[in-house]
């Protein structure tokens, strides 16, 4: 509706509203059964326009479940994610989002007739308020590790990647692989996770769960495969890290997206251990020639204690945005939970 008109104050705002529920729960066939328990005939050109609608209704829905749409929403989300990072570092501080929130809290700023926007207030009432409202606390500062260019020093980087059940934080282990920059010793154990693998997940991976004499089995590709339990593949991760490393660890995520256009070849994209294979192809074995200190410096590799302090600090962040999921008329956005300070 055009803002110049307020439909909100009319008497027939009653009937707008319902047709509007009508019409979002029911689709746009609510308008003929409104006629017939009305004993009107709807008539021709009105089945017409409600079969018409009801078809572009089930085409757009069609269109935006498609892989298609999915990516090009992904791929614009991308783009205007990007936008908006790269205002925020060419306008620098005024250009971020609730920027009169976030100032530091050593400032020393007052705001004058503080008393109009401070009233009184009991006692008991400023209590409730404290109890009510979590403390804030700001994100762990990590700083990456320098490179050290003394020759004593060891660089062994290691290279791994995961597979899960599903996305999020509910997410589990199916798949543990690593390898190695000097030995090439690889690694690879598969996980049984406590819950099922989601089919959008088993499209992806070619991992699922079967039931076979009444014992989970995990299948690879329709065979199974040794799983074990998390803690077990964790142990045996930490002794071939303990073979593998010797003076100095570095760990690198799995990221191989330029694979294609270095070696003109594709490879199993959605299996751990052929990702890691693929990543180290890419670092040490192509054309780009990257040497120790260039991954280093540029990979921008963190202390493995401010690494878990952060992943504290990201876990209790979700709890506290969890908690609005019924205080509020939609879903929290993530772009919001990210950057508001209330909830950090």
């Amino acid at each position: 509706n055009p803002k110049i008109r307020f439909y909100g104050g009319i008497e027939s705002n009653d009937f707008r509203v319902t047709c509007a529920v009508a019409q979002t729960n029911v689709g746009y066939g609510y308008i003929c059964r409104t006629l017939n328990s009305l004993g009107i005939e709807p008539g021709t050109n009105c089945e017409a326009y409600v079969n018409g609608m009801k078809r572009k209704r089930d085409g757009d829905n069609n269109r935006k479940k498609s892989l298609k749409f999915k990516k090009r929403r992904n791929e614009i989300h991308t783009k205007r994610i990007h936008g908006i990072l790269s205002s925020e570092k060419k306008e620098g501080k005024t250009y971020e989002t609730n920027i009169g929130l976030t100032l530091p809290t050593a400032s020393t700023s007052t705001t004058a007739n503080e008393e109009l926007f401070c009233p009184d207030l009991p006692a008991d009432t400023l209590a409730s308020y404290e109890v009510f409202v979590p403390p804030y606390t700001p994100r762990p500062q990590c700083s990456p590790i320098a490179f050290d260019d003394n020759a004593a020093v060891f660089y062994n980087i290691v290279l791994f990647d995961t597979e899960t059940n599903t996305t999020g934080k509910q997410a589990e282990l199916c798949q543990l692989a690593a390898i190695n920059q000097t030995t090439l010793a690889s690694f690879s154990e598969y996980v049984l996770p406590n819950k099922n693998i989601d089919k959008y997940a088993s499209r992806v991976n070619n991992l699922s769960i079967k039931t076979v004499d009444g014992k989970r089995v995990l299948f690879k590709q329709s065979n199974p495969v040794l799983a074990l339990t998390c803690d077990e593949v964790l142990s045996r991760f930490i002794h071939y890290l303990g073979n593998s490393i010797r003076e100095c660890q570095k760990l690198t995520a799995h990221k191989s997206a330029v694979y294609k256009a270095l070696f003109d070849q594709g490879f199993d994209a959605h299996d751990a251990l052929e990702d890691v294979k693929a990543l180290h192809r890419i670092l040490f074995s192509s054309p780009l020639n990257l040497s120790e200190k260039d991954l280093i410096t540029h990979c921008q590799a963190i202390p493995f204690d401010e690494a878990y302090q952060d992943n504290l600090y990201l876990d209790q962040r979700h709890q506290l945005v969890q908690t609005l999921n019924t205080k509020l008329h939609g879903k929290p956005a993530k772009a919001w939970s990210r950057k508001s300070p209330a909830v950090a």
